[in-house]
């Protein structure tokens, strides 16, 4: 039995064809309620929550949260309902992090509101959404049901409107283009391309990244030979996350498609806010905090955390409780490089040494006259050929540039390399290699007239390369007060981006509530193990 049992996804795509097109509602039906039925459903409370614990503190303490990104805002917003006073520290000027918003001003003094990049918000969120329709932000979000990848030859892989069951979406993955069935299934003869499929449906939260955080995605594509559609697209997925195949973890890959399409009948559907994220997201979530009470100082760059004399945590001068420390792996490096208390736990430093961010992205904001076709989606991930990973059409996106297109005509298109190849070395090496992309991409902008610009370079996120899972700090430190949170700390369930970053502050807010005697909040994911974890 656990012999055939392997050859499960052989199977599957052997009889792809069959079940589309004569016992297509039957089978589809069954393997719903049997998919459902082995994970258990597809959405998990994490944590066991005591309601015979008390909610609320009956005595003052104070909690410091240093950063304003979505881990810091989950920590700050959980602990201030629950009644701990909280110091909210954000070094920029305005909150968001990574999901932040500004206003840029150009050099003749028109402003434009500006962000990290475009942001994806998928349904399978679970503990981001249900803090923002609280909020009632998501109420300002439009829906895109269609996630678009823009191959190199002019072809288009679309996700939307499949079957969002896994293994069902498999094959209908398969009907789109994304992989030949047949050639497939006659790969699936090999045990070495058998076993690498069952890989991916085998995710396990702790024997996964144990048996294949080493193993690049390109060593094991070579060694599952999967077919090249399927190859390109797991590479644009890959890079999604700030890595090349090459030094893309497998294990954080296999998570990835967990979350996303494996674990999960939420599928490739997300939202984005209607307008520039300073109005849509940062505005609401600033005054939920304020009417929480919590205290917000921007602009307060903390230079290192010490101890008093009895036992409490220093911040900024002022004493403190717990202290949440949620800033990007450079900035909590640099705040605990400059810490007394970081002699308490070195093994955390080291480990945060680790995990320093060595890639670049690049951001490229363009005002100009040409529109990419409209019969892609605002957002559209791209088959890279140099630099390019995916464009935004802001100006068919965001209601401020919406506006301003049907007033002026001007076309807004961001441009975005989420890992800038190591041979491009100057910042005009890296614009000219997006523009040089987007026209072989999309014919129809070549020899755009470019009104202004706003281009930017950074590398300060740490991306899921391999090896790095073993060295990753989780939320709990040796150092007594201090709970980490970010998403570059590693937590159990399977969540990557900024779903990863609002879950991890919210196990850091639970650390600090059952040292205090309180219930928890509940944290949900998706399935804990893959479909068919235990079965091959």
């Amino acid at each position: 039995m656990h012999r055939l049992l392997r050859l499960l996804p052989l199977f599957l795509l052997a009889a792809a064809w069959l079940w589309r097109h004569t016992l297509g509602g039957l089978a589809r039906r069954a393997v719903r309620a049997w998919v459902r039925g082995r994970l258990h459903g597809y959405r998990r409370r994490v944590n066991v929550v005591d309601t015979l614990q008390p909610a609320h503190l009956d005595a003052p303490r104070q909690v410091a949260v240093v950063g304003g990104g979505l881990a810091g805002v989950a920590a700050a917003s959980t602990l201030a309902r629950r009644g701990f006073e909280v110091t909210l520290y954000e070094a920029a000027d305005h909150l968001g992090g990574k999901l932040g918003a500004w206003t840029h001003t150009f050099d003749d003094g028109v402003e434009r509101p500006m962000e990290h990049g475009f942001h994806a918000f998928f349904d399978n969120y679970h503990n981001l959404d249900a803090f923002l329709r609280e909020l009632g932000v998501r109420e300002a979000f439009t829906r895109e049901d269609d996630y678009v990848i823009q191959q190199r030859d002019g072809t288009t892989l679309r996700f939307g409107g499949i079957d969002r069951t896994p293994l069902l979406n498999l094959i209908d993955l398969g009907a789109r283009g994304l992989y030949d069935p047949r050639e497939l299934a006659r790969l699936s003869l090999g045990r070495d391309t058998r076993d690498r499929l069952n890989d991916l449906l085998t995710w396990h939260p702790t024997e996964t990244p144990a048996r294949l955080d080493d193993v690049s995605f390109d060593a094991w594509a070579r060694a599952a030979r999967i077919p090249p559609s399927m190859r390109s697209a797991f590479t644009a997925v890959a890079r999604a996350y700030f890595a090349e195949a090459q030094d893309m973890s497998m294990a954080e890959l296999i998570k990835s498609f967990h979350g996303y399409l494996l674990g999960s009948d939420a599928g490739l559907a997300y939202s984005y806010p209607a307008d520039d994220h300073g109005l849509t997201l940062w505005a609401p979530i600033t005054e939920h905090l304020t009417t929480l009470g919590v205290q917000i100082r921007l602009g307060r760059r903390i230079d290192g955390i010490s101890r008093q004399k009895n036992g409490r945590l220093r911040v900024a001068g002022r004493p403190y409780d717990h202290v949440v420390l949620a800033t990007d792996v450079r900035g909590t490096l640099g705040i605990l490089d400059q810490s007394e208390v970081a002699a308490e736990d070195p093994e955390l430093v080291r480990r945060v040494h680790a995990v320093q961010p060595r890639d670049r992205y690049a951001v490229l904001r363009l005002w100009c006259d040409k529109d990419v076709r409209a019969t892609v989606p605002p957002f559209t991930f791209t088959e890279r050929r140099t630099a390019l990973d995916s464009v935004t059409a802001c100006h068919r996106s965001q209601a401020t540039f919406r506006r301003e297109h049907a007033q002026t005509g001007a076309v807004v298109l961001e441009l975005h390399c989420y890992r800038v190849p190591d041979d491009l070395k100057t910042e005009a090496d890296i614009r000219a290699a997006l523009l040089s992309d987007l026209a072989a991409a999309f014919p129809e902008t070549a020899g755009m007239q470019i009104e202004r610009e706003i281009f930017y370079v950074k590398d300060d996120f740490t991306p899921y390369h391999t090896g790095l899972d073993r060295h990753r700090p989780g939320t709990v430190t040796g150092i007594d007060g201090l709970v980490l949170a970010g998403d570059w700390v590693k937590v159990a369930p399977a969540v990557m981006l900024m779903e990863a970053a609002f879950t991890s502050g919210l196990l850091a807010a639970n650390t600090i509530l059952s040292r205090e005697g309180l219930r928890e909040q509940p944290v949900y994911a998706v399935p804990e193990h893959g479909v068919l974890y235990g079965l091959v």
